[in-house]
């Protein structure tokens, strides 16, 4: 739990402290630093698709991470969103790529179904996470 009597910034940084190295990264590197996603893709040698993904991801982390500070100290309602359990985890974000934009999905859903991976819990969730978080969607290049 965050310190609801720091200030806005070592809330975010603390904030910043609890997410994996290659989100913290991406996050800082784009909002911070104001890179791109293909800049930030070329620095990192990731594709475009994952730095997209992780900086969704680090993204709802760090809304979720700092509602609970901006509620006590601003007086605002941070309504949970629901996000994308396959943004919280970029592992199959390579195999959905390879299928994309036709498909088939069939196979991709069973093999997170063989792995055990919960959330997923009809190939529409990975079709949708294919057109509006990897494949353009709201981000910008």
């Amino acid at each position: 739990m965050l310190n609801q009597d720091r200030s806005p910034e070592k809330a975010v940084r603390a904030a910043l402290g609890k997410l994996e190295s290659i989100e913290r990264e991406v996050i800082i590197r784009y909002y911070f630093m104001g890179q791109g996603l293909r800049q930030i893709a070329d620095t990192l040698e990731l594709s475009v698709y994952s730095v997209r993904s992780r900086l969704n991801g680090g993204t709802l982390k760090l809304r979720s991470l700092l509602a609970r500070f901006v509620s006590r100290k601003y007086g605002l309602r941070i309504r949970k969103r629901k996000s994308c359990p396959l943004c919280e985890n970029s592992r199959f974000d390579h195999i959905i790529l390879n299928c994309g934009p036709i498909g088939p999905w069939k196979p991709v859903f069973k093999q997170m179904e063989a792995v055990g991976f919960e959330g997923v819990k009809s190939v529409r969730t990975i079709i949708h996470h294919y057109e509006k978080h990897l494949n353009g969607g709201e981000w910008d290049e």
